[in-house]
C-alpha cells in the first residue's frame, strides 16, 4: 500500500504543526532554514556533518528538530542539527537524498546529542488502521536500527530485513471500507483508493 502524498518539508507552517512544536519545545517556534551542503559532508549524518562544519569555520551547532510529515496524514520530528553561522545565520549544511533545498526546523532549549540515535517523535493527523500500523513499523524500525548502529551507521543483516518486512510491512495492514483513507484525502477508503 503506497500513499500518493509523500513525506515531505510542509509548504507553510500549519495550526496541527504549531500544536505538535509546542509538544516538542513549547519555548521555540518552527522556522525554515535553507540546505546549502558543506563540501566533504553525508547526508543523514547531520551530527558529524555540523561538527565539522564548526571545526573549519567556526560558529556553532544547533540541535532540535527536522518537522516533515505526510499530508493530511501524520506530521514527523526527526532529530536534527544545524549550523549557525558566526553572523548568526542558520544554514542546514547536511545534504539531503530527495533534494529538498529548505527544512522545516524546531530549535530544542534543552537537548543535545549525546552520541545515540534518537528515535523521531510522531503525531497522526489521520487515525486508521494504516497510520496505526505505520508508528507500529516507525518504532519497531527504530529499535532494528539501534540493534545495529555503530558510528552513525546501521548495517542490518538481510535475513533480518527480511524477517522485519515479513512481520511489519505495510501488506500486512488492511483497512475497512469506510475507514478514512489513508492517503488523507478525507474521503472513505471504499470511494477514494480501495474503489
Amino acid at each position: 500500500m503506497q500513499t500518493d502524498n509523500p513525506t515531505t518539508t510542509p509548504v507553510k507552517i500549519s495550526e496541527h504543526i504549531v500544536t505538535f512544536c509546542k509538544k516538542l519545545d513549547p519555548r521555540q517556534k518552527p522556522i525554515f532554514v535553507p540546505v546549502i551542503p558543506s563540501p566533504s559532508v553525508r547526508a543523514d549524518h547531520c551530527f558529524y556533518d555540523v561538527q565539522k562544519k564548526t571545526s573549519a569555520d567556526g560558529g556553532r551547532i544547533q540541535y532540535g528538530w527536522t518537522i516533515w510529515g505526510k499530508p493530511g496524514v501524520l506530521l514527523e520530528a526527526e532529530f536534527h542539527a544545524i549550523w549557525v553561522s558566526p553572523d548568526n545565520e542558520l544554514i542546514d549544511v547536511t545534504p539531503k537524498v530527495d533534494g529538498e533545498q529548505q527544512i522545516l526546523f524546531l530549535p530544542d532549549t534543552d537537548r543535545i546529542w549525546e552520541g545515540e540515535m534518537v528515535d523521531n517523535v510522531r503525531f497522526l493527523l489521520l487515525d486508521n488502521a494504516y497510520t496505526r500500523h505505520l508508528i507500529r513499523y516507525s518504532e519497531a524500525r527504530f529499535k532494528l536500527r539501534k540493534k545495529y548502529w555503530r558510528d552513525g551507521e546501521s548495517i542490518i543483516p538481510f535475513e533480518e530485513v527480511q524477517q522485519f518486512e515479513r512481520q511489519y510491512g505495510m501488506h500486512n495492514v488492511k483497512l475497512g471500507r469506510n475507514d478514512p483513507c489513508y492517503c488523507g484525502s478525507g474521503k472513505k477508503y471504499k470511494k477514494c483508493h480501495g474503489s
